[in-house]
């Protein structure tokens, strides 16, 4: 079932597990409208790269249970080793039966390097973590940079230990390089180049 929520107003994580269950409840009277039937009926704007409804899908399984044939034989699942995804992102998380979860992120490489989509998992369970410790916070204020993270960006990256005119535009900057190096290349693009 495509969900959307509403975040509006920065909701607390308790007050949005409240409208999204209402809005499960609600896609519940829908589920037996096929997907094809759907997007013909939204008429969405169609772009042949991505999915018209869903670029994200979130699943949560519960524990596996073995599956026995009448004859005795037992089976379990065999990874295939093949992996392709649907959508732009596939998050699929599975409860063991010690209670832990398990995940398994699957994303269109075309579209994400994999070094993004780690960031992304450790900010998931970043989130998770600060979810469980503060559930009644906003969720604006819940963080998902870990403490290497937060340094790189607010220390390292913010170094303001360099003077700066601060009586100068950054039009005046601009006219500056430009008169300095009239030459120097500014604009790029596939078709040329302007100086």
């Amino acid at each position: 079932l495509p969900l959307r929520t509403d975040l509006s107003g920065d909701p607390s994580f308790v007050e949005l597990v409240g409208r999204v269950r209402g809005v499960v409840l609600g896609a519940f009277d829908h589920q037996d409208v096929p997907f094809e039937r759907l997007v013909e009926d939204l008429t969405p704007t169609r772009d042949l790269s991505r999915n018209p409804i869903i670029q994200v899908w979130f699943d949560l399984l519960s524990p596996g249970q073995d599956f026995r044939l009448d004859s005795g034989v037992s089976t379990e699942p065999f990874p295939s080793g093949l992996v392709t995804t649907r959508f732009d992102v596939e998050l699929h998380l599975t409860e063991t039966a010690s209670g832990e979860l398990i995940g398994e992120l699957i994303y269109a490489a075309d579209l994400f390097e994999a070094g993004t989509m780690r960031r992304f998992a450790d900010h998931y369970q970043n989130l998770l973590k600060a979810v469980v410790a503060a559930p009644s916070a906003p969720l604006s204020r819940l963080q998902m940079a870990g403490p290497d993270e937060l340094q790189e960006m607010l220390v390292e990256w913010n170094d303001t230990a360099v003077a700066v005119d601060d009586t100068r535009t950054l039009a005046g900057v601009f006219q500056d390089q430009a008169a300095a190096t009239p030459e120097g290349l500014a604009v790029v693009w596939d078709g040329g180049s302007l100086t």
